[in-house]
């Protein structure tokens, strides 16, 4: 479960760590390429890349929010770190660092997410109510990333019979 803290300023910050049976090489490339993040995030809708600039689009709660972020840290393997720039709705800035773990048994990948929650800490409360808070957000997209990386889809039971009364 994801570590929260709140500052004196009012922002959020959300911690997940997660040992994944890959290499590091393996789940950085699988988190880099931005385009794909929306296979494992079910919030965010869309991310345009532009060199080391991208626009997100995510839905909240009443709709979507959007704005443009920067890579502010990219090293193959190690690390990827994001800040958005001035006049995001959602003002954020975060890191995904990928380390060995231990006796070889895979990666330790460990998410930061800092953010200002939209209409401060109403707005907050409002969304962890309905659950789509950030903390239950990363949650959800750190464990779905686990399963694409380890076993190359994300179970769901989308599509599949609830089972009827027997005959």
């Amino acid at each position: 479960m994801a570590k929260e803290a709140t500052a004196e300023s009012g922002e959020r910050r959300v911690k997940r760590m997660v040992t994944i049976r890959r290499s590091p090489m393996e789940l950085y490339d699988g988190w880099r390429d931005l385009s794909r993040l929306p296979t494992f995030m079910r919030n965010v809708t869309s991310v345009q890349e532009n060199g080391k600039q991208s626009h997100w689009v995510v839905s909240a709660p009443g709709g979507t929010v959007e704005w443009d972020a920067e890579i502010t840290d990219d090293i193959r393997g190690q690390i990827i770190a994001w800040c958005s720039l001035d006049g995001a709705e959602v003002p954020n800035r975060g890191e995904v660092t990928f380390q060995p773990a231990l006796q070889g048994s895979g990666t330790e990948m460990r998410v930061t997410l800092t953010y200002e929650p939209p209409a401060g800490a109403l707005g907050d409360a409002v969304a962890r109510v309905a659950g789509d808070d950030p903390a239950t957000q990363l949650d959800e997209s750190v464990m779905r990333f686990k399963m694409l990386m380890e076993t190359g889809h994300i179970p769901t039971t989308d599509g599949q019979s609830h089972g009827g009364e027997p005959r």
